[in-house]
């Protein structure tokens, strides 16, 4: 039984109005009271998101539907008969309406997630009256400053469903340039033993691959001196703070200081080249301790060596330059839906139990 208020009696108080998901889609019924035939106005692999009600005098009922996308939000009215349907609303977007009593006119508030609302009077023909509110000194505002539109895609799961999603890219982002994330650790002594290294690489890199963006996200302010202190400003390098994961999602691959965020570079699908040096003395103690031959937590989790690893006399610019030129990125970043599918459950996953007693 659908409960809800969506009701609306004919003059004569032999037919109603009345909206039911009996086709597996909210939709709008004409009901006969006298036989209990139903009459389906609306139809379609959509749903009736808003019934309005009905004009008496013209026999017409007013909706908003979602039937321009599961996002988006339209305006229609159409005859309680099914037929003579008209789309009020003129843009698509989301559309929220208002009527007056009798349903003679309306007020529209239109938005996109990039646009601010625009609220307007119009007649039940959807012919606009006046403009109550634009926005325009808003919108205004908004272009003095470096946004970034929101940009909607739909993609499957792993069980065929379809779902929605959106995204906002840097302000900068060049579609036709390749982007490496360079994260060289959340500590400053970190930073400034490993990100010479990472400099030279990009140097080396660069030189050769004009097409190349080397982004840098750093945790803090301090973090982002220390690491903007290093870097020459000749070096096509965008530094910023607490952009971590919208580097490494727009990025094929990066190159990551051992820790947490190389788990954080494979789930994101920016394959890790692992790196990790420290001085000979703490090394030299450490690797006596381990009891295991991979120190990358993407590594552990997947029980074998996929991503490289380049510790201590391995973690050169040049080897880092190897690593990056002779790895299959695309068969890499295959994996972050397995390291995804292990984590899930995670206390009872072999891979996970065997790092937390290390």
């Amino acid at each position: 039984i659908d409960i809800h208020d969506n009701t609306t009696f004919t003059v004569d108080k032999n037919h109603m109005i009345w909206t039911s998901e009996k086709s597996g889609f909210n939709h709008i019924y004409h009901i006969n009271l006298e036989n209990g035939k139903w009459k389906q106005i609306t139809n379609g692999d959509w749903e009736v998101t808003k019934y309005h009600g009905m004009d008496a005098e013209k026999n017409r009922v007013f909706y908003t539907s979602n039937e321009e996308g599961t996002i988006h939000r339209g305006l229609y009215s159409i005859g309680i008969n099914g037929d003579d349907k008209i789309k009020l609303s003129s843009k698509i977007g989301t559309h929220n309406s208002t009527f007056s009593n009798g349903m003679k006119y309306y007020s529209n508030t239109y938005s996109t997630a990039n646009i601010p609302p625009y609220i307007s009077l119009h007649n039940s023909n959807g012919k606009k009256i006046r403009v109550l509110e634009d926005n325009a000194e808003l919108i205004t505002t908004m272009s003095e400053f470096d946004l970034s539109n929101k940009e909607f895609f739909s993609f499957k799961t792993s069980e065929d469903i379809k779902l929605n999603g959106w995204m906002i890219k840097p302000s900068d982002f060049d579609a036709s340039k390749k982007y490496i994330s360079i994260l060289p650790g959340s500590r400053v002594s970190e930073i400034e033993n490993l990100l010479p290294s990472y400099i030279e690489f990009i140097n080396i890199h660069a030189n050769k691959n004009k097409d190349y963006v080397y982004l840098i996200p750093a945790s803090d302010q301090k973090i982002f001196e220390t690491i903007d202190n290093l870097v020459p400003k000749s070096l096509p390098v965008k530094i910023s703070i607490d952009s971590a994961k919208d580097f490494l999602s727009i990025s094929d691959c990066s190159v990551v200081t051992s820790g947490t965020a190389t788990l954080e570079a494979a789930i994101l699908g920016a394959s890790p080249i692992i790196c990790y040096r420290t001085n000979p003395i703490n090394y030299f103690i450490i690797s006596r301790m381990l009891k295991i031959d991979d120190v990358g937590l993407p590594n552990l989790l997947l029980g074998s060596r996929k991503f490289p690893e380049l510790i201590q006399k391995k973690c050169t610019p040049q080897e880092i330059l190897k690593a990056i030129e002779s790895n299959d990125f695309h068969h890499l970043n295959s994996l972050s839906e397995q390291l995804r599918t292990l984590l899930i459950g995670s206390e009872e996953n072999e891979q996970t139990n065997a790092i937390l007693k290390l």
